[in-house]
């Protein structure tokens, strides 16, 4: 039989930096925020049709909205990172994302009162 022996590959140095402890950091942190996201939308529909008392029509054209506008962001990104370069971009769209969500903690609880319904035990009529 033959014996085949291995010598351990040299990684070059970028990819010795691709792990970094920073990075891996990083990676954590973004595994718990899309947790958190993705955890949302279930949720989100009970809240839209229970407390706000909206249609399943509304409740399709609300997240259908929402795609729209991820899709523009989306396509629009690239153009932005190759104009303010990768970090800053990172940085700027973060910084948008959490004063956007300012707002709307702060706006949200005046404009998204429920809304009457007509055949509710409540109503007047």
């Amino acid at each position: 039989m033959t014996k085949i022996t291995f010598k351990q590959a040299e990684l070059p140095v970028r990819a010795k930096l691709i792990l970094s402890p920073a990075l891996l950091h990083f990676l954590a942190a973004i595994a718990i925020w899309s947790l958190v996201i993705g955890s949302f939308s279930p949720f989100a529909t009970v809240y839209f049709a229970q407390h706000l008392h909206m249609s399943l029509p509304q409740i399709g054209n609300a997240f259908s909205s929402a795609q729209i506008v991820q899709v523009a962001a989306v396509l629009i990104l690239p153009m932005l990172f190759k104009r303010l370069g990768l970090v800053c971009g990172i940085v700027s769209t973060q910084l948008v994302a959490a004063l956007l969500l300012l707002v709307l903690a702060v706006i949200g609880h005046h404009s998204l009162r429920p809304l009457p319904m007509s055949d509710s035990p409540h109503s007047n009529g």
